[in-house]
């Protein structure tokens, strides 16, 4: 298979920036958005490791995440040069193309609110020009051609190793570049310490003011099906136009996330391929069923069949969204998972408190594997593990035994508080890759290479 993309030597790159102010020109970029960047590895010259440059655009990956998993199929490749582009008219502006490439490729632009990344210049290739980047470089560190068969890449600090094969060919360094600068500081404590003040750690592509509405829809979907799956297996009553507008609030809260709001229909676009779409077709399935199964007796045992279906297909299908993000600190298994989260509610609701035990154990033992990955939710407020573990977990359990009925308005609401402070966890913790995080790790973990030598 032949491919077009990009050759970048790490030998000559000074880090001028060049390359990124004519990508910038070239395709009139909006200020603050940078389809490419340049990132420096040990910028602050610590004695012990080499001083080198990346420049990262879109790597036009032969399996791209970004086409694979786009909801709306805004995504694609050009059939003549194999270049990945990004459609102004189908993207809705989700984002989720950002949180699967490991490269930071796709940038949300603020003021048309959609997706857009680098092209490789294809207004220019079409005329059989070099993209601006690749004839601006002052030191030819950036080049452009033509690859067959697979691309094999040297491990380089800062890019990650993933499958889904970068067009990219990086020459890597010679070993004198590998040595550290002599113009460096004498390796002392006090040196190190300056560093380590020194260092700004690279930014995260997600935080809790830019997902809170898709910790609202989180937050209410496992609700929602547990209640349906305890009605079905224990009959507890169900209010129609609670569960409603319940189901009203949660999409509309997805809907909230995206930045194009009135394309949001496209988000079911993509079955075959993106989870994010089959996320959003099993809850209108699921709504819709259990309306159907609570509003009317005709066929309600196959309404409410259904109804149970989607909604666990549901639940998983979230799940397998987050799953699909290459992250910093990777766990395959969550203690905010919403598949095990609903079966716990389920077991409660439903009054089966042996199963409602079992799933608080597997929940309790999950969170404490995380906090030892992960460290505290934040250094600031650390009391809120402790608070999830014994107001969420354990408290709940030792009132099941002296209260007779598990719908007490107490246990509901320890139960709630504990998955909400869980689910806020989640989302704090949430740390797709990027360049700038890869490139951290990895000097992180060259440095402690060092030290043990």
């Amino acid at each position: 298979m032949t491919c077009q993309g990009f050759i970048f030597d790490l030998n000559k790159c000074t880090g001028c920036h060049a390359c990124q102010i004519a990508c910038t020109l070239e395709n009139q970029v909006e200020w603050g958005t940078n389809w490419r960047q340049v990132i420096t590895f040990n910028g602050n010259k610590n004695p012990e490791l080499p001083c080198f440059h990346l420049s990262f655009a879109c790597n036009n990956c032969m399996d791209a995440p970004c086409v694979k998993y786009c909801p709306s199929l805004a995504i694609s490749k050009d059939k003549q040069s194999g270049v990945v582009l990004i459609s102004d008219s189908k993207c809705i502006g989700c984002k989720y193309c950002s949180w699967v490439c490991p490269f930071d490729a796709p940038q949300f632009n603020y003021r048309s609110s959609i997706m857009e990344k680098c092209t490789l210049c294809n207004h220019r290739l079409q005329e059989n020009l070099a993209p601006a980047c690749v004839v601006l470089c002052p030191t030819d560190a950036l080049q452009f051609g033509s690859f067959s068969g697979e691309i094999f890449n040297d491990p380089a600090e800062g890019f990650t190793r993933t499958a889904i094969r970068p067009a990219v060919q990086l020459v890597p360094l010679r070993p004198e570049h590998k040595k550290p600068e002599l113009t460096t500081l004498p390796f002392t404590d006090a040196v190190i310490h300056q560093f380590e003040k020194s260092f700004k750690p690279p930014g995260a592509k997600t935080s809790f003011l830019s997902e809170w509405s898709l910790l609202s829809f989180t937050f209410i979907i496992p609700l929602l099906v547990s209640w349906m799956l305890a009605h079905f297996i224990s009959v507890i009553p169900v209010q129609p136009y609670i569960f409603l507008g319940l189901a009203i609030v949660a999409i509309t809260m997805s809907t909230m996330h995206l930045g194009q709001k009135f394309r949001a229909y496209r988000s079911i676009f993509n079955l075959r391929g993106s989870w994010l779409s089959r996320e959003i077709f099993f809850f209108l399935c699921f709504v819709t069923t259990a309306v159907l199964s609570l509003s009317t007796a005709k066929m309600q045992a196959l309404s409410a069949s259904l109804a149970a279906i989607s909604g666990i297909s549901l639940l998983f299908s979230a799940d397998k969204v987050y799953q699909m993000i290459i992250q910093t600190k990777n766990q395959k298994y969550h203690s905010a998972d919403l598949m095990i989260t609903g079966l716990f509610y389920t077991a409660l609701l439903a009054g089966r408190i042996t199963f409602f035990v079992l799933f608080a154990i597997i929940k309790g033992i999950l969170f404490i594997f995380r906090k030892n990955k992960f460290g505290s939710i934040k250094p600031t407020i650390p009391f809120l593990s402790a608070i999830r573990i014994i107001t969420g977990l354990i408290l709940p359990i030792v009132l099941c035994s002296f209260i007779s009925d598990p719908l007490h308005w107490l246990i509901l609401t320890m139960v709630l508080m504990g998955e909400g402070i869980d689910r806020l966890a989640f989302y704090l913790e949430l740390d797709p890759i990027t360049p700038g995080r890869q490139m951290k790790i990895d000097f992180e973990k060259n440095l402690q290479q060092r030290y043990r030598t």
